[in-house]
């Protein structure tokens, strides 16, 4: 009756581990942020939401040095339940820079435009950046944190028997941390 129980703890524990899920903000910043600060509160007034931790999700449109620190231009976009940015172009409310100045961000080649990433930062207020020919100030993050998400692509065979027959490709995001203070 005991190695019964003994097996069914190793079951168990299997599936716990396998289960375990990738926390897109890390425990030692899950008090400082605040998902509730929208991009648009930001831009409207910078000032007031200086110093504070914000998640922010979009998609990469340009990524360089600047000052001596890597800076990244994403496209706001709004994000699902699992803080990943949601691949809606069409719901953006504007842009945002993100910035490196701990140096996490060694290669920025290895983060290509349109990635899909998740920045946990503090608000710096407003920046000048470049949008077609004019410049405009846009919300500025110094970057505590970052997740980028890559798709990936995948297929899957269905029996001859079920109405779904042969090949169908399924989607799911894969995620790493490229930055981290």
């Amino acid at each position: 009756m005991r190695t019964g129980f003994i097996g069914v703890g190793v079951i168990v524990t299997v599936i716990l581990v396998g289960c375990s899920s990738y926390h897109v903000i890390p425990k030692r910043l899950k008090e400082q942020v605040n998902k509730d600060i929208q991009y648009e509160q930001v831009e409207e007034a910078p000032d007031s939401y200086k110093g504070r931790t914000v998640v922010w999700g979009g998609e990469i449109l340009d990524i360089g040095r600047r000052d001596q620190n890597t800076t990244v231009e994403i496209l706001h976009l709004p994000m699902d339940r699992t803080l990943r940015p949601l691949d809606a172009p069409t719901s953006s409310r504007g842009r945002f820079l993100a910035i490196d100045a701990h140096g996490d961000i060694t290669d920025a080649d290895k983060l290509k435009k349109g990635t899909l990433v998740t920045v946990i930062g503090e608000v710096q207020g407003l920046r000048s950046a470049k949008l077609d020919q004019d410049r405009h100030d846009i919300p500025a993050l110094l970057i505590r944190d970052m997740t980028a998400w890559e798709r990936e692509i995948g297929r899957t065979t269905y029996p001859a028997a079920s109405p779904f027959v042969g090949y169908r490709p399924f989607i799911f995001w894969d995620s790493r941390r490229v930055a981290s203070e």
